[in-house]
């Protein structure tokens, strides 16, 4: 997992005025091969990633991944993956879609640095703590349904 020291809440995504914002920008940086500063085309990326699982707009979240090759599991410095900040927005139909690319339900967000209540969780413990039942009720059926698939190696 890639990991970027910064909080990506305090980058905001404006325009310049010509109606291209922050996602256009990194975007562009990113498919430029000769970029001269890829990780922070990378972090630019991650940032609109976030955004756009806050907004449940998958048609974005897929482009960033199919096009971009936003890898899912990136994170913060805290460990938060897209999947985290989907279950802490309640931002179901986001999370469906990382879990359907196979984002790791199970990843826990880094203890040092995090608020100690936010630290060391999976995205439904975020869910439980932000208090977001509907992305809750998906990832404890989603776990349930992969313990349940999983051959026993017990005789």
């Amino acid at each position: 997992m890639r990991e970027f020291g910064f909080d990506p809440y305090r980058l905001t995504i404006g325009s310049d005025g010509n109606g291209a914002n922050l996602l256009h920008f990194a975007v562009g940086i990113v498919l430029d091969r000769r970029a001269v500063a890829p990780r922070i085309s990378l972090v630019l990326c991650y940032v609109s990633l976030v955004r756009q699982v806050i907004a449940n707009d998958i048609t974005m979240i897929d482009m960033l991944i199919d096009v971009v090759g936003m890898d899912i599991e990136t994170g913060t410095r805290w460990g938060w993956t897209p999947l985290h900040v989907a279950a802490s927005h309640n931002s179901l139909e986001a999370a469906k879609a990382l879990v359907e690319r196979g984002a790791n339900t199970r990843a826990k967000s880094n203890a040092s640095g995090a608020p100690a209540r936010w630290s060391n969780k999976t995205p439904f413990q975020v869910s439980q703590l932000a208090g977001t039942a509907e992305v809750g009720r998906f990832l404890k059926t989603y776990n349930k349904s992969q313990l349940a698939a999983k051959p026993s190696t017990r005789k």
